[in-house]
């Protein structure tokens, strides 16, 4: 019985062996697998990082790029000029002629016209950021008179 015995203790023995050999080979197999897929997963990370600094250097030319397209001149000079017709209404003044000559008498007014308005321009210039000074001049025509008087046979 001890010979049964040992008999089949060397039996399972060498099934276990026979075992571990077929094994190996397999673990060898998920072993590459496993190293296949590391080596993957590194390749992904790096290319992963590789695109998001492009992106990101991309996203720093065009955010360069926008700053010096709106970039605000750092000059305190500044000059701006305007045009156009100025309509004007009759003042005071022309008024104030057109009675005085109607109430002279033995007057006679020949040839008179008035306009009122016409070109009008200007410039400004200013010096300062957030406290400005500067000076304008313009050209603002009012009114325009002409009118040739007679008054006791000399003419105004």
């Amino acid at each position: 019985m001890k010979k049964i015995l040992a008999m089949l203790a060397v039996l399972s023995l060498i099934g276990a062996v026979h075992a571990q050999k077929k094994a190996k080979p397999a673990a060898k197999a998920a072993a590459k697998v496993d190293a296949a897929k590391a080596d993957a997963d590194a390749k992904a990370k790096a290319a992963q990082g590789a695109a998001n600094a492009k992106a990101a250097d991309v996203q720093n030319k065009a955010n360069e790029k926008l700053a010096a397209a709106t970039a605000v001149d750092e000059s305190k000079f500044s000059i701006s000029v305007w045009g156009g017709y100025g309509i004007a209404t009759k003042s005071d003044y022309v008024k104030t002629r057109e009675t005085l000559f109607s109430n002279l008498t033995g007057a006679t007014e020949l040839g008179a016209t008035t306009k009122n308005g016409g070109i009008a321009a200007g410039a400004d210039f200013f010096y300062g950021s957030k406290f400005q000074i500067g000076a304008s001049a313009a050209y603002l025509k009012g009114h325009d008179v002409t009118r040739t008087l007679t008054v006791s046979g000399s003419k105004y």
